[in-house]
């Protein structure tokens, strides 16, 4: 700050001070008659230390004489209040301010004057920090807010801890609110350069604050993400509804307070697990300092897992590309992992985890997951059928109005725009189950055909068979986004193939308790005792609960609530008069069935 400009002001407030008319003005109405002659701003500019020196001189030197006035343009003055500012350490300015009152009283700057130079540093430090209040943002108002609330919480937090360590208070009694986490979390959220820790480890980005209902919030899918990542997959620009499940993995895998170390995204064949999953990796990855790896366990075969999980170790530069001659793909997969069981937090999706032969989803997962660290897992996989202690989310088909929506997103964004009415595109999601993959063919194809009305596509599928209808022409394939295969019939028989009944008498009896569910009106829950009766006569007292257990586990049937099941109204289609309440004869039902 330059002397010579504080000479000026405090020489205006001191010839303004003399004048008969200004006398008779109040303290406020003489600041601000001095600041509008001065040219002075209402309000400081924040963080403009020599902005704010200026103001809080005017507001306070008003009719003080010219020997104090010169005391607080003194270099040395003005030098401690600056450093106590920046450092925002008024002890700074207490320990120097001494030295200083002492030189006043030797020097004899307040000689013959009533004033105490201690008293005066006190008045003007409280109109400073007056001035520096005033001119705060309304952000950095919250802020300190929010750290005055932080406090506050953890006051309570810590005097709940010492009386359970003084023995006053036993754990069980000690509650706090269901929201404590959240609050925590909004709080950190609202100050500058907060960030979330994930197993110890600081993440790459702040979390963002939850909203008012305690939800986490659902950012822009971007390709923005950290380093080390490795992710095959681009967003979909068409991807389509799905909040709530987007919401659900970001509190599991962000906001919970400990965080679930694993979440299952679960659904049968073409429901769009993997789809969530994308879009999860490009709206939150920033959000994982250690980056996001993807591996696919698509078939279990152990050396096509070990050379996705070596691609995430070479992606992170965990060997020189030197090195990578020399090491052993065994080696670059234990590299691999070590890394991941480390404290820097990181997502790891492991997609389409369905087991392999007869062996469990979970014992694959087991073979390739770390356990510890700041990991979090998010995996995508057919079975419904997992250990207690796993976050299952189960990823329904799309509720009506997001299927309208995503057809219409094919109809709209071709080369030929289509307009349909919500009617009819209704009719067609409703014959289609609402699944996901179903709607992208039908939207696909209603799109490359503009001239083919909505109705006669909709007698095509009230045909005999529909998925034959479904199945993709080379010559409107839709683009897949996830590199799978866009055939609902293939897709179905990935699971339907997966069951050996000359093999198996527990596969054999999942056969019947299928044909018993296609018997049922398609597409519609029904309570889970109505199937299990179907193998009633069974000699084995767990071969019902194990068939239904096959089932679920190969996705060929999903969980409707409250003890009920559903079997998706496209399966029946899968192969035509395979079902007994078709031709009224079951033993001429192909063996697709049994």
């Amino acid at each position: 700050m330059a002397l010579i400009e504080l000479s000026m002001i405090t020489g205006a407030i001191v010839g303004m001070a003399a004048e008969t008319g200004f006398k008779a003005l109040g303290q406020s109405e003489a600041a601000v008659r001095v600041r509008k002659r001065l040219r002075l701003a209402d309000r400081p500019a924040p963080g403009d230390f020599a902005a704010l020196y200026r103001h809080a001189l005017v507001e306070w030197g008003v009719f003080k004489p010219e020997p104090v006035l010169a005391f607080f343009r003194d270099k040395r003055i003005v030098d401690a209040f600056e450093r106590a500012y920046r450092a925002g350490d008024p002890a700074i300015l207490q320990t120097e301010a001494a030295e200083y009152v002492r030189w006043a009283d030797e020097s004899g700057a307040f000689r013959q004057l009533e004033y105490d130079p201690r008293r005066e540093i006190a008045e003007f430090a409280a109109t400073f920090d007056a001035i520096v209040s005033f001119s705060r943002t309304a952000v950095e108002v919250r802020q300190d807010e929010a750290l005055a609330h932080l406090a506050r919480e953890l006051a309570e937090v810590r005097a709940a801890l010492a009386q359970i360590a003084a023995g006053r208070a036993a754990v069980g009694d000690v509650h706090f609110s269901g929201q404590f986490h959240n609050v925590i979390i909004n709080l950190l959220s609202q100050l500058k350069d907060s960030r979330q820790t994930i197993g110890g480890a600081t993440t790459g980005e702040p979390l963002p604050p939850l909203d008012e209902h305690g939800r986490p919030p659902l950012p822009d899918a971007s390709r923005d993400l950290p380093p080390g990542s490795r992710v095959p997959y681009d967003p979909n620009p068409l991807f389509t509804g799905r909040e709530d499940e987007l919401r659900a993995l970001a509190h599991d895998l962000l906001y919970a307070p400990a965080g679930a170390p694993v979440v299952i995204a679960t659904g049968i064949g073409g429901i769009g697990k993997t789809q969530l999953a994308v879009e999860f990796t490009h709206r939150y990855g920033c959000f994982f300092a250690g980056g996001v790896q993807w591996v696919s366990l698509a078939d279990g075969d152990p050396a096509a897992v070990a050379r996705e999980v070596a691609e995430c170790g070479a992606v992170m530069k965990l060997w020189t590309a030197a090195e990578e001659k020399e090491l052993a793909i065994a080696e670059r997969v234990q590299r691999t992992q070590r890394q991941w069981q480390g404290t820097e937090p990181r997502l790891l999706v492991f997609d389409n985890c369905d087991g392999h032969g007869r062996q469990a989803a979970w014992r694959l997962l087991d073979e390739w997951r770390p356990v510890g660290g700041g990991a979090r897992v998010l995996v995508t996989s057919r079975s419904d059928v997992w250990p207690a202690g796993f976050a299952a989310l189960g990823v329904p088909a799309l509720p009506r109005p997001d299927s309208i929506v995503l057809l219409r997103e094919y109809l709209t964004k071709g080369k030929e725009k289509r307009q349909e009415s919500d009617v009819d595109l209704d009719k067609v999601a409703g014959v289609l189950g609402d699944l996901p993959l179903a709607l992208t063919l039908a939207g696909s194809y209603l799109a490359a055909y503009p001239g083919i009305p909505v109705a006669a596509y909709l007698q095509r599928l009230a045909g005999t068979d529909v998925l034959e209808v479904l199945g993709p022409r080379e010559e409107n394939a839709p683009y897949a986004w996830t590199k799978h295969d866009l055939d609902v019939a293939r897709t179905f028989r990935v699971s339907l193939d997966r069951l050996q009944p000359d093999e198996s008498a527990t596969d054999a009896a999942a056969r019947r308790l299928l044909a018993g569910a296609a018997c049922l009106v398609p597409g519609e829950p029904f309570p889970r005792e109505l199937l299990l009766g179907m193998l009633a006569e069974s000699d084995d007292l767990h071969r019902p609960e194990d068939a239904l257990r096959r089932l679920l586990a190969l996705g060929l049937l999903e969980r409707a609530g409250e003890g009920r099941l559903r079997l998706h109204r496209l399966l029946p289609a899968l192969e035509e008069g395979a079902w007994p309440r078709r031709n009224g004869n079951e033993g001429q039902s192909k063996k697709a069935w049994a």
